[in-house]
């Protein structure tokens, strides 16, 4: 069920690169946690208040009117909390071999 609600909701972030994908969900787990203070965002993050300006205005026009539904804010933030920080993820695997 999980991974079927991620998949739903994320689904705007699927044509996102990889890297871009993983800074979008951190900086939208953080809005949501945060309720959208630009400065905790930012200093949760360790990037500068512009940069969370400017990856939110990127999510709003990827969500669109999602970002300002409370039910639709409350998917969002359970199916990114569930799975734990992205950046938490991708320092705690082993790097790929090939």
């Amino acid at each position: 069920l999980l991974e079927t609600l991620r998949a739903r909701c994320l689904a705007p972030l699927q044509g996102a690169s990889p890297g871009s994908r993983a800074a979008f969900q951190d900086t939208l787990r953080s809005w949501l946690v945060r309720m959208g203070d630009r400065r905790a965002i930012a200093a949760d993050l360790q990037v500068h208040p512009q940069t969370v300006r400017y990856r939110m205005n990127r999510l709003h026009e990827l969500f669109g009117p999602v970002l300002a539904d409370p039910d639709g804010r409350l998917r969002l933030l359970l199916a990114l909390a569930w799975d734990g920080p992205v950046a938490d993820q991708r320092t705690d695997r082993q790097p790929e071999r090939r």
